[in-house]
Order: C-alpha cells, then structure tokens, then sequence
C-alpha cells in the first residue's frame, strides 16, 4: 500500500530509534524489490508463513501501478518534494533520517539564553566592584564594644526617671513655684534628679533637696561662651557629675534662632569652629570636676540614613522617614574624630559619654503601641544605632541615650491632662526596659506656660496632679542596670 506523507517533524516519531533498527528496515525493504512476484520471505527465520504468497503478489501489483518511488531533489533548492509516494516502510527509514538532519541544526534558542546569561554576569560583576569601589554601605550596625556600661560611670547607681522645670516657670520675678514638699514627694517616688535648664540650681531650692537627689547642670545654648560660670561640682556634692550641654543646636527656625549654631547640619566649613568651641566647653567644665557629657541635645531626630562628610561610610540608622531629621549630630561626631586624628588624641572622643534628645509626642488622645513605635524608632532606635557605629568604626565609648524632655506637644490632641496621661502610658514603660536610655526627664509644664497641660504638680495648690501619680507609678522600676 503506498503511503503519502509530507515532510514529519521531530516530534512525530520517537528519537530513541537506533541505527542499527534502522538499517534492518533498510534490508528488509530492499529484500522485497529484488525477490520475484509472487514469492514471501520471512526476514526474520528465513521461513514461509501462511498466506504471505497472496500478500506479497498484492504488494508487487500494488507497487507496479504507483508512482515511481525514486525522488529526485530540486536542482535549484536541493530540496525534497512536500508531498511523495512511500511504502511503509520506507516512510520510516525517511521519519528517521528527517530527524538526524533536525538534530544538526543549531539551537538557537538555548544559544541566546546562554548569551544573555553571561550578559548579566558581566553586567553583575561590574555592578559589585563599583559598589565596592565607592563607599561602604552598613545597613546593620556592628555589635557596640563590650564596655558599653561603664560600671564606673556616675549614672550607674542612679534611677532613670527625673524632671525638667524652672524653679519659677522661667521668670526670676515670678514667685518660687516648686517648693520643698514637691522635692520631698518626688525624691520618695524614686524621681532622682531635677534639671531647670540653667547651671546653677535655684538658691531659694538648695536647702530642700533631700540627700540623693541631684540637680544636672547644663550648659544651655551654643553662643553662650562664658564657661567660667559653670559651677565647680567638685566640691559641690548636690550638683551631679553629669553635664548636659547645647539645647536644640539643630534648630535654627522662628524666634529660637539665638539658640541655631552653624545651621540644621553642620558643614565642613564650621567644623573647625563647632568643636573647638565645644571643647572650650569641655576643658573648663572638668576643670569644674565635671566628669562625663552629654552631647548636644536634638529637637530634631537623625535621618533614616546617614553617609558620613568624607562618603566612606554610610549607615542606615531607622526606616521611619526624615521628616524634620538632621544630620547635625551625626556630622558633630564625624569632626569630633577627625579633630582626634589631626591631634593624635581621645580628648575629643571621650567627651561624648550620652547621646541627647528631646521627645515630644503627637495625637495623645488616642495614642496605642503602635503609635508610639515610629517615635520610638527613630529617637531611641536611630540613636542606638549611631552609637554603636561610632563606638566600633571611630573608637567612641557612648555609652548610651538621656531624653532630657520629654511630654505629649502642645496641639490640640495633647492639650487635656488625661490626653497626656494617655501619652505617658505608652512611652514611659518603653524608655524603662530600653538598657540603652539611661535617663530621662518629664517636662512638667503646664498653662499659661505651656500650651498642654503636661504639669506634674499643681503650681498653684502644690499639690501632685493625677498625670504626677502616674508618672510616680510607672517609673518605680530598677535603677539604670549596670554592666
């Protein structure tokens, strides 16, 4: 029977056919044209089998009538017909030599995907050794050294909490507001220092500090100069060794400018002028027995990611945004080294014991965790994280971070003393588990003074507010762990 086919793909016959089945084809097929008309040859044993006669007859009848199975190629293409008359037979021994003349073709497919694979390990290669090239990108802190709690250290027998408030509200003229029984009460609530953000604790107030509390000097704003008037803590024991210094130096906006010093950073230009007036600071206070420091305190958070001034190095210190952040303290720290290494020296470096900030929370009424966590991260979490970078990449011995105020602002969500309160439950029990917050201080101001009514006492009757009681409540914790 005479089969047309057309031209069979690779997939139209099993590939697995080997040659030598193949050329058995071939001698069977070539068997049965040279025998005569009429005869039947078993291929396989060489014996005759029923009814084979009448079929090889038919076959030879068959075959004299059809076509001519010779094909010829096209002289001009070299190609075959599409469609040409075979036997069976033949139709198999012509699938497979289709398929050997398909498995000699190129693949061009698995070429290109091998070119482009090694396109894009070129193209990665180049990208690592310019990555590794420029600088050098930390997105994890190393680990901090292993002395990071100075068992030595003034604040190791020190409770955390303490607050923040002028004697008389910030005016000499106005009346004594915080008395003897309101010392009395926090020094037995475990609130163990008081700072009015001034050097020198109020002469009316000396006498009623109870033995234990101490009242934390600090060295207020930037353009002040005038470092005689520190007070000499040496033989002063009310006075902690502890001096908190420059108040929002990164804030240069409306009527606070007096405070702004060399603007929201502080650039290669100022450098030289920001730390030797710092360390003007720093000599004439332990002159005065000072004896640890901390840095200027931020109004302003860091930013989530920080590159040092000279692009070796960069950080990634949170990722809660940089909304209002400054680099100014980053920056400080940077020119605070590099001041070390121009005068093969620590004095600098060792200057720096605490890290400062301010915390000033927003939406009280409704303030939860999770609200708090954003603030969290960034003051406390951002600024953990630079000290330890700085402790292990430029030798520091930060040993870690003093909130030195700290309330619910003053908008309209913060302004009601429970909005406050509400605030303060949130924030406060953070700040005592956290081993990297030595201390921290409640802003106790309220109206007219304040614009929220964040008061511990009222000024007024001297009596403790509810928001005080809570305060007293959620810091009679441990002291500051020491190592």
């Amino acid at each position: 029977m005479a089969t047309t086919i057309s031209y069979l793909s690779y997939g139209d016959r099993n590939p697995q056919q080997s040659s030598v089945e193949m050329q058995s084809r071939r001698n069977r097929s070539s068997s049965r044209r040279n025998q005569p008309r009429g005869s039947s040859v078993n291929s396989s044993s060489g014996s005759n089998r029923s009814g084979s006669s009448s079929r090889s007859g038919r076959r030879s009848r068959r075959n004299d009538a059809s076509p001519s199975r010779r094909r010829s190629r096209d002289p001009e293409s070299g190609e075959l017909p599409s469609t040409v008359s075979f036997s069976e037979d033949e139709a198999e021994v012509y699938t497979y030599e289709k398929e050997q003349e398909e498995k000699k073709k190129p693949n061009y497919a698995l070429f290109g995907a091998i070119c482009c694979a090694v396109l894009l390990l070129v193209v990665g290669i180049i990208l690592i050794v310019v990555f590794c090239c420029g600088s050098k990108v930390e997105d994890a802190p190393r680990p901090a050294n292993t002395w990071t709690r100075n068992p030595e250290g003034f604040w190791a027998t020190y409770r955390k909490a303490g607050m923040a408030v002028d004697g008389r509200h910030n005016d000499p003229n106005e009346p004594l507001t915080l008395n003897a029984d309101m010392l009395d009460w926090s020094y037995k609530m475990q609130i163990q220092w008081h700072t009015n953000f001034t050097k020198f604790v109020d002469p009316a107030l000396r006498q009623h500090y109870p033995e234990g509390m101490k009242f934390v000097s600090q060295h207020y704003n930037a353009n002040d100069t005038d470092f005689a008037a520190l007070p000499n803590v040496a033989t002063d024991s009310l006075y902690a060794k502890v001096l908190l210094t420059w108040d929002e130096p990164d804030n240069c906006l409306g009527d606070i400018g007096t405070k702004c010093f060399k603007g929201r950073t502080v650039n290669p230009a100022d450098a030289t002028e920001v730390i030797s007036r710092w360390m003007a600071m720093v000599r004439a206070a332990r002159a005065k027995g000072f004896t640890e420091f901390v840095s200027p305190t931020l109004q302003n958070g860091v930013p989530s990611r920080f590159t040092t001034p000279d692009g070796q190095r960069t950080i990634q210190l949170h990722s809660v945004g940089d909304r209002d952040a400054s680099t100014w303290l980053p920056n400080f720290l940077f020119y605070c080294y590099q001041h070390d290494v121009a005068n093969n020296s620590r004095e600098c470096r060792s200057s720096i014991n605490y890290l400062g900030t301010h915390m000033f929370g927003s939406g009280c009424r409704s303030a939860h965790w999770g609200s708090v966590v954003p603030l969290l991260d960034q003051r406390i979490g951002g600024l953990t994280t630079l000290k330890e970078w700085y402790n292990y990449h430029y030798g520091f011995q930060i040993e870690g971070i003093f909130v030195t105020e700290m309330a619910g602002d003053d908008s309209g969500a913060c302004q009601a003393m429970s909005s406050q309160q509400h605030w303060m439950e949130q924030i406060v029990p953070a700040l005592m588990n956290d081993d990297d917050v030595i201390a921290f201080a409640w802003f106790s101001y309220g109206p007219p003074v304040y614009g929220a009514a964040a008061n511990l006492w009222d000024y007024n009757t001297h009596a403790v507010t509810a928001l005080g009681s809570k305060y007293a409540e959620l810091t009679a914790g441990p002291i500051t762990p020491s190592a």
